[in-house]
């Protein structure tokens, strides 16, 4: 016999997984301690429930009470046929059920006309209710206590009022834990039906002995009691066994199923994978990352949503309306396989993962496609072929869905058949797309699956097909009007002037530089350098030139300002700046070079410098913080050379560059030869007059400006000066 009860103990041990609950994870001091709570649970099963079965009952654990309320009800579309028999109860330890007839029950005495709990435990922040049967056992009152707190821990009493008398009240203790309560059940109030059999969970981490009772009534005890100090060596044994086997298959899988991904994918080295991840809707705006390593808790980052990778061996993206990210993992190596963890981050909480496996292989995958995103219409078809090297079932699944087997069946509302076509390939129809059917799909062979995306759009008419084009040559002729209109407003100086002037080394030079009616009590002055932004001034008319080698002065009725240099030597050789100051914007300046020979001779005569090549204006930083900001009119070859206190300069693409870019999404999403004929034609076209127009306007204020270009010579001081006439 007592081989036989230890080999039932076993027998228990074995099934009952879920009897014991615990702690996962726990972080303690260096040289302090730790006590670790073990949670228990107790099944009490409750068969041939009758209408009269309704009431509150108790489950008592040592000097613990937990109140449970069933109701029992007539099943809705059954007949009762069989004459009604007394409910039986069954005690479970771990799963294993002993029958107890309430036969074999022992009455309780009733002491107070209040009958009621005498000590019970809820979580801080939950609830409970406690019952209070008085005089009958139909008669009860209920009390029940929301949003515990360690502060309702003490003492409270059921009372009844009497007139004219004392008042009836029975005592009971409520305590409110921070942690798990030590009796407590899944929930208070449990229905069932008339005849059917029901289930209650006592979880408990105290001593004592086990009960289970009517309020009021009568109680039921565990009949393995007895055997609490045999049980023990062995359920020591076994529970440890369990933790072990548990722990690793919490490490090596999936603890919480919040994020749905695949389980197993195979890739040919050089090549890339997107693995797709769906997540649960309050994870919405968490952080998502990608995790590597055998273990959950010893895995090592790759890639965050907040963080992105700057190699660029991984990405990744979050679809907030579809509730998926994806992570793309690229140059793939044989290095590269092993365990990953798609995760999402909980704030004040453990974060939420999915494992899976990623193989990659030196030759050929054994599950793969040629491409993972695919495009498809609404009411249309869309076929995917699927090469394969490996054996076993052959499923169509949508991610976090349901399957279709092979060969054919249905999945959300879209007709699925899958064909073998040889031993390598097999192909997947999907037929009747709908918008909805846009989502994440995986292929499984085996246990290996291959995820692709699948995008169901409205299919254009041959309307739409005409009006892109249409619209994209509108947008680009008025992209170049205006281009041309801001190169034609911008080209036209604010200060006009020579070009080049050269002079006898020696002698002095004069050089007037007219300015627009804007500028009359603008201050002028006059800059040297090759540069706009690093020049340096060299005299200006609110500060005269104290050493006599530069002068300035203005004639605001002419509006022309001069500048005049002394005693010029070869030194003096360089460029220079006539400008006008802005109060609250960038200088105005034109650029003219000033070359200073020894010997006489002829000199070189060169027109005002008036080019109709587009100029670029690139903002000047600062010269001076106390200084204002200068505007250049700089020469073309000026403004390309690199520019102080800037970056590099941002690489901007051209109208038809921009345009070529903008064809190219939009023949991603439109299929017809006819389209991409006319879109190909269209851009030709369009190409073409934008630049006859440009270079028609070019030849036009080319011939303008050659055509009222002069040059003068000046006899000075016994030297020859040479310049060209302002316009």
């Amino acid at each position: 016999m007592a081989v036989h009860l230890g080999f039932l103990l076993i027998l228990i041990g074995l099934t009952g997984i879920h009897s014991l609950t615990t702690v996962s994870k726990v972080s303690v001091r260096a040289g302090g301690s730790i006590t670790i709570p073990c949670l228990y649970e107790s099944h009490v099963t409750l068969s041939g429930l009758r209408t009269e079965s309704s009431g509150w009952y108790l489950c008592f654990k040592g000097d613990l009470q937990m109140p449970v309320h069933i109701t029992v009800t007539e099943k809705p579309t059954t007949r009762q046929t069989k004459e009604e028999s007394p409910a039986t109860i069954m005690w479970s330890e771990a799963n294993r059920d002993v029958d107890v007839m309430y036969s074999s029950v022992v009455a309780v005495e009733r002491i107070h006309s209040i009958t009621t709990v005498s000590k019970v435990s809820s979580r801080a922040g939950g609830s409970i209710t406690v019952p209070c049967l008085y005089e009958s056992k139909q008669r009860v009152f209920t009390v029940t206590i929301n949003y515990l707190t360690g502060e309702d821990t003490g003492d409270y009493w059921c009372a009844v009022e009497i007139d004219d008398g004392a008042d009836l009240k029975e005592y009971f203790h409520l305590s409110v834990p921070g942690g798990s309560p030590s009796l407590y059940v899944d929930q208070q109030e449990i229905r069932g039906f008339k005849g059917d059999n029901m289930n209650i969970k006592c979880h408990y981490q105290n001593s004592g002995e086990r009960k289970w009772c009517r309020l009021g009534g009568s109680f039921v005890t565990n009949p393995y009691e007895h055997l609490k100090s045999f049980g023990i060596r062995v359920a020591v044994v076994i529970f440890v066994v369990m933790v072990t086997v548990f722990i690793w298959f919490i490490y090596k899988r999936h603890r919480i199923h919040s994020i749905t991904t695949v389980s197993k994918v195979s890739v040919r080295a050089g090549g890339s994978i997107t693995i797709p991840c769906l997540y649960e809707s309050k994870y919405i705006n968490n952080v998502k990352y990608l995790c590597k390593g055998f273990t959950w808790y010893s895995c090592s980052y790759k890639i965050k949503t907040n963080k992105p990778s700057s190699s660029g061996k991984f990405s990744i993206s979050d679809d907030k309306k579809q509730r998926v990210f994806t992570v793309t993992i690229n140059d793939l190596t044989e290095e590269d396989t092993g365990d990953y963890w798609c995760a999402v981050e909980i704030n004040g909480g453990s974060d939420s993962e999915r494992y899976f496996h990623l193989s990659v292989t030196g030759g050929k995958p054994y599950l793969y496609v040629d491409e993972q995103k695919r495009t498809g219409f609404r009411g249309e078809d869309i076929t995917i072929d699927y090469h394969y090297h490996n054996v076993g079932d052959i499923k169509w699944c949508r991610l976090g869905s349901s399957c279709v087997t092979w060969p054919n069946g249905s999945l959300d509302n879209s007709t699925v058949t899958i064909k073998v076509i040889n031993s390598k390939v097999l192909s997947v129809n999907m037929s009747g797309l709908r918008t909805e059917s846009s989502g994440w799909y995986l292929c499984v062979k085996g246990d290996l699956q291959m995820p692709v995306q699948i995008t169901v759009t409205e299919k254009q008419r041959n309307l739409e097909i005409f009006i892109i084009p249409l619209s994209l040559l509108i947008f680009i002729v008025m992209v170049a009007m205006f281009i041309w209109f801001m190169f034609k407003k911008h080209r036209i100086h604010s200060i006009t002037t020579v070009s080049k002037v050269s002079v006898r080394a020696g002698g002095s030079i004069t050089v007037p530089c007219l300015y627009e009616s804007q500028y009359k009590n603008n201050v002028k002055y006059l800059c040297q350098g090759y540069y706009w932004n690093s020049c340096s001034d060299k005299v200006r008319t609110n500060k005269p030139s104290s050493s006599g080698k530069c002068s300035i002065s203005e004639d605001k009725k002419q509006r022309v300002f001069t500048v005049t240099i002394n005693d010029l030597t070869e030194e003096d050789t360089g460029d220079y700046w006539c400008a006008v100051e802005i109060n609250g914007g960038y200088d105005s300046g034109t650029y003219f070079h000033l070359s200073v020979n020894k010997a006489k001779g002829p000199a070189a005569l060169e027109p005002v410098k008036h080019t109709t090549e587009p100029v670029k204006h690139i903002p000047e930083p600062v010269k001076h913080t106390t200084e204002p900001v200068k505007h250049t009119t700089e020469p073309v070859k000026h403004l390309l050379e690199p520019v102080k206190h800037t970056t590099e300069p941002v690489k901007h693409l051209s109208p038809a560059d921009q345009a070529l870019s903008t064809v190219e999404v939009e023949q991603q999403s439109v299929s017809g030869n006819l389209k991409i004929f006319v879109i190909r034609w269209s851009l030709l076209i369009i190409f073409a007059m934008v630049n006859l127009f440009i270079l028609f306007m070019y030849k036009r204020q080319e011939q303008t400006i050659v055509e009222s270009s002069s040059t003068t010579t000046v006899e000075a001081e016994d030297e020859d000066v040479t310049y060209s006439n302002m316009p």
